[in-house]
């Protein structure tokens, strides 16, 4: 797959792809911050992240690592995407240490969820192949610390992907799964089918 930069296909005057709905020049032109169409990625894997991004900060999901983290690794793999791994583990941020779930591509964080944390409205930067989006400073996030995990988190570990998916139908997990797959441009027949593919996973 070609490796493509895009950030001489930003306009001063387009929206800016941070999310934010100003004006590039307004936003992270003029805060020197970083927006998706600066990292170096195929189109399709900015595309499936970008949509992820949407999705949670349309709906205000807070808590959503777990659900988001296993939708973008089932539909990067069906883009085609090899080298990725869903990680559970512990996040430190500052003085915050929580529970978290995040993916890693080659070895590099995809975070979205951590722009809308559970923990009393903390809200950071995502995260694009080791990048905050958002902002000009380089990663200092700390991922996969040890020690014990909430019961939720176990519960995550315990599931494969396909089975987390389709276990939590009643809470939406497939609509959402539907949801940003409709925004990334991949539309399945049956959606269900394409989880299970991952229920060993």
């Amino acid at each position: 797959m070609e490796r493509v930069l895009h950030m001489s296909n930003i306009g001063r005057n387009d929206k800016c792809t941070c999310g934010s709905g100003l004006k590039y020049k307004q936003c992270c032109l003029r805060n020197n911050n970083l927006t998706f169409g600066q990292i170096e990625c195929e189109d399709k894997m900015r595309t499936i992240v970008k949509s992820t991004y949407d999705f949670i900060k349309e709906r205000d999901f807070q808590g959503s690592c777990h659900i988001t983290s296993a939708i973008m690794f089932i539909l990067l793999s069906e883009a085609g995407f090899t080298d990725l791994v869903v990680k559970t583990g512990v996040v430190v941020i500052d003085e915050s240490v929580f529970d978290h779930s995040w993916l890693e591509y080659r070895g590099q964080k995809i975070d979205m969820a951590i722009m809308n944390t559970l923990q009393n409205g903390l809200k950071f930067s995502p995260v694009f192949l080791d990048k905050l989006i958002g902002a000009s400073e380089p990663l200092k996030y700390i991922y996969g610390i040890n020690r014990d995990l909430d019961a939720m988190a176990e519960f995550v570990l315990s599931e494969s992907l396909g089975d987390y998916i389709l276990g939590g139908e009643s809470e939406n997990t497939v609509v959402y799964f539907e949801d940003i797959a409709k925004r990334a441009g991949m539309q399945f027949s049956d959606a269900k089918d394409i989880i299970s593919k991952y229920t060993d996973t």
